[in-house]
């Protein structure tokens, strides 16, 4: 199966900062620390792309992340 990128490119005047970290955490497979901090990037502008291990997945991440407030697409990984 092929794996996928998740970029979070931003987010909107709803996002629910707690709520994308939780969501990071449970569907991107990263520990709290790391999803704090891909939280706190997206929150001051940046861009993050988190991998994960098939497309169903991925594209479960993004679902949650848009229902969260975050801005988010499925990249497929090349490697």
């Amino acid at each position: 199966m092929m794996s996928s990128i998740v970029r979070i490119m931003g987010w909107r005047t709803d996002c629910q900062k707690v709520s994308m970290m939780q969501v990071i955490r449970e569907l991107g497979g990263l520990g709290l620390r790391e999803a704090k901090s891909c939280t706190d990037r997206v929150l001051d502008g940046g861009v993050v792309d988190i991998k994960v291990s098939n497309t169903s997945d991925a594209e479960e991440l993004v679902r949650e992340l848009w229902a969260v407030g975050a801005d988010a697409e499925v990249l497929h990984d090349p490697s």
